[in-house]
């Protein structure tokens, strides 16, 4: 019922006795950043019985035979997830906000080569509605299980995680408007391009009537603060000095299939699945999601058209981006796309061009 649901919520957000009354001990006591990361995720996640005891501080509200059932009924409506499958749950938007990098990422995050995207709200009275961030930040833990990755950070609406040596998150700003995905380290493209799998499936499943637009999240060199082409930029909590670029994006026709095989694997499970009738002629989903707009047999309808643009992996899209005279090198996504064999390439509709403010 929904008066025991919000029971059960207004329970956990209770300043006193609530998830975020849990206070971790003075990072002052650990030396080692695996120990300050270990300390945080067990600072966040909760238990059954935890959970069961905070909500039943002032009134019995969940018996001890239900106790197991309380965290798993909550992940299935998409309000908690367990990062590391082990019965313990973390809810991502219940948690304070990111106000900074914390310490045990400050180093790794430093000199690390980033790629990023910024989406948002086409629309100025729409925002990324709370379950949204919370299943990409589910996705992206899941992701990161299978992967043998580790959790290293976990705010409202935020996720960074560690995998194969690199760095991947998520971000939701307060203000819910903004959502950013961004990876760092060598395999930052390939992570980048799963996770962004991930969240055009969820808005191809359960968010039709929501617009989203985008633009290349550009973390700021030292010799960029002060120089004046650089308009308006932003200061992002995890990256710190960002700026915003436009992004123009067309479809490849015929695409070749997705390298490396754990990321095509990723997007099979990400992406909506192939309907019976058109199986034999598609033969992975994100061949059927890139299909000519007027296939017969499969007609591509305006919201699969424009959440397909969304997609950032270069063997289906083509990105392009301005060039800044302070870059030294062409965008990590724009090379890897011109390195792959000539082909048909032609936009499915207008090039979508977004400026994110």
């Amino acid at each position: 019922p929904v008066t025991w649901l919000s029971t059960l919520m207004s329970a956990f957000l209770h300043p006193f006795h609530g998830i975020a009354s849990r206070h971790p001990l003075p990072a002052s006591e650990y030396a080692t950043a695996s120990a300050l990361r270990a300390h945080h995720i067990s600072g966040i996640v909760v238990d059954s019985a935890t959970a069961c005891q905070i909500v039943n501080t002032r009134k019995k509200v969940v018996d001890a035979e239900y106790e197991d059932e309380v965290l798993p009924l909550l992940a299935h409506f998409d309000l908690c997830f367990s990062p590391l499958n082990d019965g313990k749950y973390v809810f991502p938007l219940l948690l304070p906000s990111a106000t900074g990098l914390p310490s045990w990422l400050k180093r790794p995050f430093a000199d690390a080569q980033m790629e990023g995207r910024r989406y948002h709200c086409s629309n100025e009275s729409d925002f990324f509605p709370p379950t949204l961030a919370s299943l990409l930040i589910t996705s992206l833990a899941t992701l990161c299980c299978r992967l043998g990755g580790t959790p290293m950070f976990f705010a409202r609406g935020t996720a960074v995680v560690s995998i194969y040596g690199g760095f991947a998150a998520v971000y939701l700003t307060d203000d819910d408007r903004y959502l950013d995905i961004f990876t760092l380290g060598t395999n930052r493209v390939d992570l980048l391009s799963a996770i962004v799998a991930y969240l055009v499936g969820i808005l191809l499943s359960s968010y039709h009537g929501l617009q989203i637009s985008r633009g290349r999240l550009v973390r700021l060199l030292s010799s960029e603060l002060s120089d004046p082409r650089v308009d308006s930029p932003c200061e992002h909590p995890l990256l710190g000095p960002c700026r915003i670029d436009t992004v123009t994006t067309t479809v490849i026709r015929n695409p070749n299939p997705i390298v490396p095989a754990w990321v095509a694997d990723e997007h099979e499970r990400a992406l909506p699945p192939i309907p019976d009738r058109v199986k034999l002629t598609y033969t992975t989903r994100a061949a059927y999601l890139m299909r000519h707009r007027r296939d017969r047999d499969a007609w591509l309808g305006e919201h699969e058209q424009q959440t397909r643009l969304l997609l950032v992996d270069p063997q289906l899209v083509r990105e392009t981006f301005p060039k800044h005279t302070t870059e030294p090198d062409a965008p990590v996504a724009a090379a890897a796309a011109a390195a792959l064999p000539p082909r048909d390439v032609r936009p499915d509709q207008s090039p979508l061009i977004v400026v994110a403010s």
